[in-house]
């Protein structure tokens, strides 16, 4: 349930501003934190300063969850991984925190592990997606970095000093969907780079 407006029962300024029940927001007006909790059917506002979203009690700002419901009080920042009070929108490098999380929430994840050669010998591999280098594997290594939605293009073949060898390279398209987990294991002998690809939801 969603009210567009209330005025603060604290100072009385009017707030502007959707409120959804168990989200914690604060009076543009006096700065303290109110929140409608989630386990209370009707509308009544706690006012405090480190509220739980869930039961709302007022917490010290130096803890992770509620000490009445356990309830986590914290999130942390996508950018810096900063710890920052639930109801915030930013933490205190600046990052916006909706902003990330909306962004993040269409990346997937993929992982990249290199499968040890046959024979023993140690080659580092280098690994190209959509044209950028992004590392270099030695046997049993693994990389993982975010991808966005889409085809992609990732190449994989032994390092040398000016890149990596294209006679003995390998490269393989993967389309990419939301929230979702890609592993990828690559392995080289002579006959040049093989990839096997796995997929799970996050």
């Amino acid at each position: 349930m969603e009210i567009n407006s209330i005025d603060c029962p604290k100072c009385g300024g009017n707030i502007p501003e959707q409120i959804t029940q168990g989200k914690p927001f604060k009076c543009i007006h006096c700065g303290n934190t109110l929140v409608w909790p989630a386990s209370q059917p009707k509308f009544i506002l706690s006012i405090g300063i480190w509220l739980c979203p869930e039961c709302g009690i007022d917490n010290d700002q130096n803890r992770d969850f509620c000490r009445n419901c356990g309830t986590a009080l914290t999130k942390k920042c996508f950018q810096c991984n900063k710890a920052i009070y639930v109801g915030d929108n930013f933490c205190p490098n600046g990052h916006n925190y909706e902003k990330d999380k909306a962004k993040a929430d269409t990346l997937s994840k993929v992982i990249i592990h290199r499968k040890p050669a046959l024979s023993g010998a140690s080659v580092k591999m280098g690994i190209i997606v959509d044209g950028k280098k992004i590392g270099e594997l030695e046997q049993k290594e693994m990389i993982s970095f975010n991808l966005s939605t889409g085809n992609h293009t990732i190449k994989a073949g032994p390092q040398s000093r000016s890149g990596i060898s294209s006679g003995l390279s390998g490269q393989s398209s993967i389309k990419i969907l939301p929230k979702r987990v890609y592993h990828i294991e690559i392995s080289f002998s002579l006959a040049g780079v093989k990839f096997e690809s796995s997929v799970a939801e996050k």
